[in-house]
């Protein structure tokens, strides 16, 4: 039988269709196919050490952890902890302290040698000092309470009571105002 044109059974030889993919290009393809896949498995492998190594330190800063923590002495912390509580609770308590007697050493240092006081009393809570006295004259009354007046530690001074005694002194009374800073203890 002879194959005609409209037969349904042609036959067709496999060299009448030429591949039309050229090899070529299949070869670009499958060389660029390699290349991803070695770097695939070049990534993987950098990424599996990067993890074994990553573990090895995560290990090794565990065990030190370990012998620090074997290291302190837990008595020995409760102690410091306690003796630094105890350090700031007294620098809070000295800090709020009150000298007194650095008010006599305030009155040493700025009281004339023409001056001198027979009274004292001090109103802790206020800072006031109130002193009794006598002076060798007006003017050294004068200078004394000038040089009392001007002092930085002193709020404010004022003078009472001015009379010639019998001895031909002048008494007087004093009030001082102190700043707090001149009983501080410090």
């Amino acid at each position: 039988m002879q194959d005609s044109p409209f037969s349904l059974s042609k036959k067709y030889s496999v060299n009448s269709y030429p591949v039309k993919a050229s090899v070529s290009s299949m070869g670009a393809v499958m060389f660029l196919g390699i290349i991803v896949l070695i770097i695939s498995i070049l990534m993987f492998g950098g990424v599996f050490l990067w993890k074994k190594l990553t573990e090895g330190q995560i290990n090794e800063l565990n065990a030190s952890i370990k012998r620090a923590e074997a290291d302190f002495d837990p008595p020995f912390i409760k102690e410091v902890s306690r003796t630094a509580k105890a350090i700031d609770d007294v620098t809070k308590l000295l800090s709020g302290h009150r000298a007194t007697s650095k008010v006599f050493k305030f009155l040493e240092d700025n009281t004339l040698v023409e001056v001198s006081f027979s009274n004292f009393n001090f109103n802790a809570a206020n800072n006031v000092v109130t002193l009794s006295g006598e002076a060798l004259g007006y003017s050294a009354l004068a200078l004394q309470f000038s040089k009392i007046e001007q002092n930085p530690m002193v709020k404010a001074a004022t003078l009472s009571n001015i009379a010639v005694l019998d001895k031909g002194t002048i008494g007087f009374n004093l009030t001082l105002n102190l700043d707090s800073e001149v009983i501080k203890y410090k």
